[in-house]
């Protein structure tokens, strides 16, 4: 049973690395694996099952499938519906939240967006992470949709807005209970913000750290760190050019 489960804990985190590379198609295959070695009952092995329904709804928004992405929105809910323990309650209804402001943001409601993303809090570190780590810390670090909200406020004109949940994104608070790591994409798309913004100075300290932290990224994420380069050398040469 413990082979069974690591081998769909690796199907899982395959799935997260090809999403992660844009390839939907084997991610997709990658879920269906995971899906027939599931159990049937789907309150059985619940996190798997919740990320099961995640990864398929997200790649069903890809392919402007919204009515799927719904039904994947359905599952998770009747999970966190048959659940009392707090840290599922916790972290799957934050997610559902996120995953809602997704389908919202897809459909062209960016305002209820916006509303649906600000009810996601994550209060805890779920005990199931502290205690048994491993893969679940993937589970637990699922990057993909926790910038939404910053998303939505952008879709809905909010420049401002978004710049706000991209700095918590990308601040270091040890002392917080929101332990996910820093996705370093974020700092780039705050850098542009930045930029947009006329904040030369932090757009340009946001571009060198998203540099430092992913320059030796997958060559498929190489011509993002070429374009915060140039992006940077722009700003480094305006700022010379400024007389002081």
């Amino acid at each position: 049973d413990v082979d069974i489960r690591v081998k769909r804990n690796f199907i899982l985190l395959k799935a997260c690395i090809f999403f992660l590379r844009r390839d939907y198609g084997e991610a997709g295959v990658c879920l269906e694996q995971l899906d027939a070695a599931l159990p049937t009952d789907e309150f059985l092995r619940w996190d798997e099952r919740v990320f099961s329904h995640l990864f398929s709804g997200l790649l069903s928004l890809e392919t402007n499938r919204i009515d799927a992405a719904r039904e994947k929105a359905a599952g998770i809910k009747r999970i966190l519906d048959r659940t009392s323990w707090i840290d599922i309650r916790d972290w799957v209804g934050a997610y559902i939240h996120l995953y809602n402001g997704e389908v919202l943001l897809k459909s062209g409601s960016p305002p209820r967006s916006v509303s649906a993303c600000g009810k996601a809090r994550f209060s805890r570190i779920p005990g199931w992470v502290v205690l048994f780590g491993g893969l679940r810390f993937v589970k637990y670090n699922f990057p993909f949709i926790q910038d939404t909200l910053a998303r939505a406020h952008l879709r809905d004109g909010d420049v401002d807005g978004a710049i706000g949940v991209y700095e918590k994104l990308t601040a270091s608070d040890r002392t917080g209970r929101d332990r996910r790591l820093i996705y370093p994409p974020f700092h780039f798309r705050l850098a542009r913000l930045y930029r947009q913004r006329g904040d030369l100075q932090k757009a340009a300290r946001a571009f060198s750290r998203f540099i430092s932290l992913w320059k030796d990224c997958d060559s498929l994420f190489q011509p993002m760190i070429q374009k915060a380069r140039e992006e940077l050398m722009v700003l480094t040469e305006s700022e010379t050019d400024t007389p002081h």
